[in-house]
């Protein structure tokens, strides 16, 4: 079990109001929960790195005036070498 890592954590906001003007209106973004995971596994030589983002697939959008929409999930491996 040395040199194995886990790691979770997660981003949340509530609901924003991207748009509130008196002209055009309130836009509102709704509130999201992001969670992440990580598995990792190093030596003195080379790390490999497992991370999962968004493991709930969860479709969510930011934006300050504008609407973006963010990753679904997504599926990154990291090898490392040190010579």
């Amino acid at each position: 079990m040395k040199g194995l890592g886990i790691g979770f954590g997660g981003n949340s906001a509530s609901a924003h109001k991207t748009l509130n003007r008196d002209n055009t209106g309130t836009f509102t973004l709704p509130a999201f929960t992001v969670l992440n995971a990580a598995l990792s596994y190093t030596t003195n030589q080379y790390a490999m790195i497992l991370k999962i983002n968004n493991l709930s697939d969860q479709k969510y959008y930011s934006g300050w005036s504008t609407v973006t929409p963010q990753n679904l999930r997504n599926l990154s491996l990291s090898l490392n070498y040190r010579f």
